[in-house]
């Protein structure tokens, strides 16, 4: 299976990445020096455009995708003024020296903006779906299709899909299906390595709080709020619950190829040393590490609990896709996560 990677230019990371660009199909990044547009509140290092394009010459034969995939924009960007102009011209700019292929978005909003203001740019790029989009069945997935089929921009040569179909097989497999038959040429992702809660409950009040935190229109204090009234409680009471995140281990990515073409590897903004750990895993197709050191979103709970990937059992997989979701009527998770976890010395876990 193909890999769809976060790029950064560390130069490191790009010999890696160098190293294996056959199993590499796609590069995103976020728009160096504009976070307004991004998903995410804090920066992924260098915002010089430059250092960006000369690591991107290594990859000549990858797709290059640029990230606007906040889930709204401020609302004075929808019209013409100067923040508007601002983003087409550097969108122009990315598209002219660092060949950009397409741009991932959230906010449909954004994406028929672009298609009425600068006509000309659209039918330079694909506009693909994001992740965020939260695309769990096909008809959503040809909803947001024929949209896009409705402006100027190019059609994607990949759609990313919802994350909770990880852990559905059925209705991965339907959706698929349908559009493999409506869109034969077009590559089904799936996002590896997030590591949230299953149907996360919190997920689009926190896509909204980035927002607008990245609009100026809140403060940052997102993980203040995650850890007090989010996830992270959840978490620290249930850690167990970890496992029936729909994450895709190295180790089970064969599975899913039937129905993929492409896993997503998610942590940008996590620094070279997790990007090259976690991409060589997925490379690889095995780690003997810390389970929880490949995720992103749950990255604190390795400084609390060391998850032995090597000892999940080979039935992992077909038990938690196979299951009913009901942990009130299942301790297989409970028992499972305690024998092949330990808590970190001196900072010790609770079991709920």
């Amino acid at each position: 299976m193909h890999l769809d990677v976060p790029y950064i230019p560390d130069s490191s990371y790009v010999n890696l990445l160098s190293r294996h660009e056959q199993r590499i199909h796609s590069l995103h990044f976020a728009l160096p020096g504009a976070p307004t547009y991004d998903a995410r509140t804090f920066g992924t290092g260098s915002t010089d455009p430059y250092d960006f394009i000369e690591g991107l010459k290594a990859f000549p034969r990858q797709k290059k995708h640029l990230l606007l995939n906040g889930r709204f924009q401020n609302p004075a960007c929808y019209f013409r003024g100067p923040e508007l102009k601002k983003l087409i011209t550097s969108l122009e700019f990315w598209v002219e020296h660092a060949g950009i292929n397409g741009i991932i978005l959230a906010d449909m909003y954004l994406l028929t903006t672009l298609s009425n203001e600068a006509p000309d740019l659209a039918q330079e790029l694909q506009a693909i779906p994001s992740v965020n989009c939260m695309i769990d069945n096909a008809d959503k997935a040809l909803s947001f299709l024929e949209l896009i089929a409705s402006t100027r921009f190019r059609m994607p040569e990949l759609i990313i899909l919802d994350r909770s179909l990880n852990r559905a097989p059925l209705q991965l497999e339907q959706t698929s299906h349908i559009l493999k038959d409506h869109h034969p040429r077009m590559h089904r992702a799936l996002l590896a390595n997030e590591g949230c809660l299953y149907q996360c409950p919190f997920k689009l009040a926190h896509d909204s709080q980035a927002s607008l935190i990245n609009t100026g229109l809140m403060r940052e204090n997102m993980f203040c709020i995650s850890r007090e009234r989010g996830c992270i409680p959840c978490l620290q009471k249930h850690p167990q619950a970890i496992l029936k995140s729909p994450f895709i281990r190295p180790e089970d990515q064969d599975a899913y190829t039937p129905h993929a073409d492409i896993l997503k590897i998610c942590g940008r903004t996590m620094g070279p040393e997790f990007l090259i750990r976690t991409v060589s895993a997925y490379l690889e197709k095995s780690f003997n590490g810390n389970l929880l050191s490949l995720l992103d979103a749950t990255d604190w709970m390795a400084d609390h609990f060391n998850i032995s990937n090597a000892r999940f059992p080979q039935t992992f997989l077909q038990t938690l896709t196979g299951c009913s979701k009901i942990c009130s009527t299942c301790d297989y998770c409970h028992d499972l996560f305690s024998r092949i976890s330990r808590p970190i010395l001196g900072k010790p876990g609770q079991l709920g």
